[in-house]
């Protein structure tokens, strides 16, 4: 299986916008520090993270032309409609942050300063294009204009269908069949890493595994709190557009709260309460009672759901834990 680096450019696709830069600057983290662990493998045909990247890095078994933080990124970077060149490297700055030692930096300050990056880049207005790459045009008849020209990273403009030809991966045309996969080069780490003789090559390895488990951990926590800040209080669109609310698909009544523990660092989030939203005496004395309570609860949830291109949110979610889960090797036939 190969991860070519230029096809694992969606990972802030088209979502809620709020902390879509914090996560895909924590998924090409995570995507780095995997990166970095497979220079465990000598041989070239082992690599699957950005095997084609070249920079001027030496790999730490002396692997030649090995990418740095900024080469990778770079290598990441993909045309987008209204984002079409690649931004040179006078248009961005690495602010407080040394390029050459992102293989020793903590994870959160990789992905820090990836999004630092993102935001810094110099800003000009463009017209936006839909998928199709015609230029689209407002109420007033005139091209809309979009802020571009910012070092991307590969975000994308539009829905989810129509912009994932990039992520053929083993003839997978899809960005949740990829994002289900990325764990798998950690497992061969992992399992390479029994065998590894040089305990200073052992201790960097386990490191950068690490790194990468944890930045995929912070994924999945950060998509999470965000689908549930949507759901409890509403949000916005890829292009700033309302999103509706959990209430409002459950007829304007109350929804009841409760903590999640993520799985980083045990930090929590909001979800909906079903069960106590609906035991609810008010609740059930709108709908008639508490069986249907809970039966407008997933309609709701569903007109919902749908609402967010068809789940897509709840998707990449799902397949990151998939992906996350495959980071261990499995154990051989007894």
């Amino acid at each position: 299986m190969k991860f070519s680096s230029s096809l694992l450019l969606l990972l802030n696709f088209a979502s809620y916008a709020v902390a879509m830069g914090d996560r895909g600057a924590a998924e090409r983290a995570a995507l780095w520090f995997e990166y970095l662990a497979e220079e465990i493998f000598q041989d070239k045909s082992q690599w699957s993270i950005a095997a084609g990247c070249v920079g001027t890095r030496t790999g730490l078994r002396g692997q030649k032309n090995r990418c740095d933080l900024d080469d990778f990124v770079r290598h990441l970077w993909q045309p987008s409609a209204g984002n079409d060149k690649l931004p040179d490297k006078k248009e961005y700055v690495w602010n407080n942050f040394d390029v050459s030692k992102a293989d020793e930096a903590d994870q959160e300050k990789v992905a820090e300063a990836i999004d630092d990056v993102r935001k810094r880049g110099k800003e000009k207005m463009s017209p936006e294009r839909d998928a199709a790459g015609n230029v689209v045009k407002g109420p007033d008849g005139k091209p809309k204009m979009v802020g571009t020209g910012k070092f991307q990273l590969g975000g994308k403009v539009g829905k989810f269908t129509n912009l994932l030809n990039t992520m053929n991966i083993n003839g997978q045309d899809n960005y949740f069949d990829c994002m289900k996969k990325i764990g798998e080069p950690i497992a061969k780490v992992k399992e390479a890493l029994e065998g590894e003789k040089d305990d200073k090559i052992k201790k960097k390895i386990q490191g950068h595994v690490d790194m990468a488990q944890a930045a995929t951990d912070r994924v999945i926590y950060l998509r999470e709190m965000e689908m549930g800040k949507n759901m409890i209080n509403g949000g916005k669109g890829a292009k700033g557009e309302p999103r509706p609310s959990l209430k409002d698909y459950f007829e304007n009544q109350e929804i009841k709260t409760k903590k999640i523990t993520s799985g980083y660092k045990d930090l929590q989030y909001e979800w909906p309460d079903k069960e106590e939203t609906c035991k609810d005496a008010n609740v059930q004395k709108h709908f008639g009672s508490k069986e249907k309570a809970e039966a407008a609860w997933d309609k709701a949830m569903a007109d919902l759901t749908k609402a967010d291109d068809d789940g897509a949110h709840q998707k990449a979610a799902n397949a990151l834990k998939e992906s996350r889960s495959k980071m261990t090797p499995k154990p051989p036939c007894a």
